[in-house]
């Protein structure tokens, strides 16, 4: 990349605003030679000064005219030039993009590489499996992540019905709360984002399923839908990278002779190199890379405010109470120094300090200067990344509209956002949720990622698109009609080094993508973030883009209704059916479904008398509680039978009410409590006060009438881990017991916990 300093060029305001952001200071005998002389252009601008002055003076109360402001932009950024020149500024050529392909082909060579390597079967239809089903595939495809046989042999699948103990280091993605303590300060947790797999993807004639870690729904799913697109229409992204050179600032202070320092700087150039090199980061020149370059900036307040005041106002209100962003006088010029370091692998903040903090000494006493910030930044305008696709346009119909039309309004919504700010946020904001998703996924500082992003985005001097997209022929030469989408970025990434080496969630996610280089990642980083923006401006132009978004935010809303995992679907598929996607829609459903069971069982009391003086205390361990062998003891012989027989209906009402679960026998049983102490213990209304007969759980029992949401309290008594189930919001039991002489009649209502006093 390369600005123009010719001042017979025509600069435009976007283009002057990005010269002053980007323009370095390397060589002073680049700028001494003007094509204008001094005094000429001296004089010529006494002439506008005084020019400009009359203007004003006769154009105060005039109304908005856009030509006037045109105008007023052009004089801004002209003046602009100007300064930088007067202020010693020279070019810094930055490296061109190389693309990824092999042979270095470019996107037209794409298609036929997806040929060779196409998108396996055995992702077909992941998103309807189960977390079982998927975690088979994974194992499958991924050999090498020990931790998905561990969460594959440790979990249990909706089809069994039981929850059991889940070891949560065996999860991919989980991050023991001890190594989290090592990694942050005063840490108290773990929070944890549901990780996804973005599937379809081809980048660079490579198939890849793209971890992602999003909490917001439809970001996976839209991704997934474009990928299959660009895969399948246009043989999928191709990518360019820049490289891994990343920049420290010397903020140098003070300076009495500006273009003097620049000089120092120029002439010590290579020594100062290999002092970094030798002494700063000698490890990182071993490996390939090191400090490679060092050059100035002029930073000046001026021209910032002469650019910013012109083309503030075409877009941008101030509002009256905002706090302006202005540097204090009189400190309003100084001279920074620039330190490019290939930091090879890493994402490279930590070495790039340390050769900014190293090298700060000996700057200062060469360019006789005070020194202040230094630090890297993170416009990494050297390790920039682009991702590109190309549709043909008949294969672009979507939704019972023509493919023609479909690009037509494409191109309209990016048109959209190339000139509107307030429409280029939200949009970019689309492209971020695709970045920041896998970023997150692989242990990338998304932060860094999100600043850079936004920083290039207004490189022209104003907020803009950072996608772009046309319709054209494509690049193969054979003349088909396309839609060409492309997004650049400055994106640092590592695939070595930093929490990578710690948390073993990334160890996981960097294995499904095969263990890719820095380079590789970022482009893997753009294709997503490019396809995440691709399937949002297609629905928003198409169709809108809350229809679909809402329908995947369903299951949110049912599990915030506190629905159970199980029957998830099915409370999307009311909403959806009703039209009302809503917590209350919701509850509706789930109220109307809150009966789980019923069960009724009568049993003859003579022949437990039998049983029992068959078998005596096999009888008792194999089918009673341990409480309920106290409480049979406790009784009366006479009481006895009557009471073996009621428990047994009890049980075996219950086996019923559970349908088609297996229980043990022994691990459902009946007390007797106080309701006021159950109503207390769980939250709930007290009702009365009297000694009620109540259902309890223990072991496996226990655990499936949790996941079944049956559970409302935890008994404190000496038996560990009871729980009392089936109540009707703080009523009585459903679970009665009826006697008649001869015959126990036992009657269980199992009812699911629906509102939001017992959700989790």
């Amino acid at each position: 990349m390369m600005w123009s300093t010719s001042p017979s060029s025509t600069f435009d305001t976007s283009s002057a605003y990005a010269f002053a952001m980007t323009i370095p200071c390397s060589d002073i005998g680049a700028v001494s030679a003007l094509a204008t002389p001094k005094m000429v252009l001296e004089a010529t601008l006494d002439q506008t000064v005084a020019l400009l002055r009359m203007a004003l003076k006769t154009a105060r109360g005039i109304e908005k005219d856009d030509a006037l402001q045109h105008k007023a932009a052009q004089v801004a950024a002209l003046a602009a030039q100007v300064q930088r020149q007067c202020s010693h500024a020279a070019n810094k050529q930055f490296l061109p993009l190389q693309s990824s392909n092999n042979g270095g082909k470019g996107c037209n060579s794409v298609a036929q590489q997806h040929k060779e390597d196409p998108q396996p079967v055995i992702w077909s239809g992941f998103y309807n499996k189960t977390l079982l089903e998927r975690f088979d595939i994974l194992a499958l495809m991924y050999p090498e992540i020990k931790t998905l046989k561990a969460q594959q042999t440790s979990d249990v699948g909706a089809a069994s019905g039981i929850l059991a103990p889940i070891g949560s280091a065996a999860r991919i993605g989980d991050l023991p709360l001890h190594t989290a303590n090592l990694m942050i300060e005063n840490c108290i947790g773990v929070l944890g984002v549901p990780l996804g797999l973005g599937l379809n993807f081809i980048i660079d004639g490579k198939s890849l399923s793209v971890p992602m870690a999003v909490e917001e729904p439809s970001v996976v799913a839209a991704a997934s839908s474009a990928a299959k697109l660009v895969a399948t229409a246009g043989g999928g992204f191709c990518t360019a990278t820049s490289g891994n050179i990343m920049t420290s600032q010397i903020q140098l202070l003070d300076t009495k002779d500006i273009p003097s320092a620049i000089v120092a700087i120029e002439r010590n150039r290579e020594r100062l190199l290999m002092i970094a090199n030798t002494t700063l980061c000698s490890s990182m020149k071993k490996r390939g890379g090191g400090a490679v370059d060092i050059y100035c900036r002029v930073v000046s307040q001026a021209a910032r405010t002469a650019l910013t005041s012109a083309l503030g106002n075409v877009w941008y209100t101030p509002c009256s109470d905002e706090v302006l962003v202005n540097a204090f006088e009189p400190q309003t010029q100084f001279l920074v120094v620039h330190i490019d370091v290939d930091v090879c692998e890493a994402m490279g903040a930590n070495v790039v300090n340390t050769v900014a903090e190293g090298l700060s000494e000996e700057i200062s006493k060469l360019t006789l200067s005070n020194v202040g910030l230094r630090i890297l930044t993170n416009l990494c305008m050297q390790r920039r990344a682009r991702a590109e696709f190309e549709i043909p346009i008949n294969k672009l119909g979507w939704k019972g509209v023509d493919g023609k039309d479909v690009a037509g309004r494409i191109v309209d919504a990016y048109n959209f956002a190339a000139i509107d700010p307030y429409r280029a946020v939200t949009h970019n904001k689309g492209i971020m949720n695709g970045v920041d998703a896998v970023a997150v996924a692989t242990g990338q500082d998304w932060r860094a990622i999100e600043a850079a992003a936004h920083c290039y985005a207004s490189r022209s001097g104003q907020y803009a698109s950072l996608s772009h997209y046309e319709i054209g022929f494509s690049r193969d030469g054979g003349g088909t009609s396309v839609l060409r989408g492309s997004l650049e970025m400055p994106i640092a990434v590592g695939s070595k080094g930093g929490a990578l080496m710690t948390h073993p969630g990334y160890t996981a996610t960097h294995a499904i993508l095969q263990q890719p280089s820095a380079r590789n990642l970022s482009g893997i980083i753009v294709s997503v973030g490019l396809a995440q923006n691709f399937a949002a401006i297609r629905a928003i132009a198409v169709m809108g883009i809350q229809k679909g978004h809402m329908a995947l935010h369903a299951r949110n809303i049912a599990v915030a209704a506190g629905a159970p995992c199980e029957v998830v679907s099915e409370v999307c598929s009311y909403m959806l059916l009703r039209n009302a996607i809503n917590v209350e829609t919701a509850k509706d459903y789930l109220h109307a479904r809150a009966v789980f069971g019923i069960g009724v069982d009568v049993a003859l009391v003579s022949r437990f008398e039998r049983s029992y003086a068959r078998f005596k205390e096999r009888l008792l361990k194999r089918a009673f509680h341990p409480q309920e062998i106290d409480e049979f003891f406790a009784r009366p012989s006479s009481e006895r039978a009557k009471f073996l027989a009621s428990r047994w209906a009890v049980k075996e009402a219950t086996f019923k009410a559970f349908q088609r679960y297996r229980l043990l026998f022994p691990e459902i049983y009946t007390m007797r409590g106080d309701i006021n102490e159950l109503a207390i213990s769980t939250s709930l209304p007290a009702t009365k006060k009297s000694k009620a007969l109540r259902l309890m759980f223990s072991g496996e029992t226990e655990f499936l009438a949790k996941r079944l949401q049956l559970v409302v309290r935890i008994n404190t008594d000496s038996c560990s881990s009871l729980h009392v189930a089936f109540l009707v919001f703080g009523q009585d039991p459903l679970v009665s017991i009826a006697h008649d002489g001869d015959y126990a009649l036992a009657y269980v209502l199992l009812q699911r916990i629906v509102d939001d006093t017992f959700t989790k």
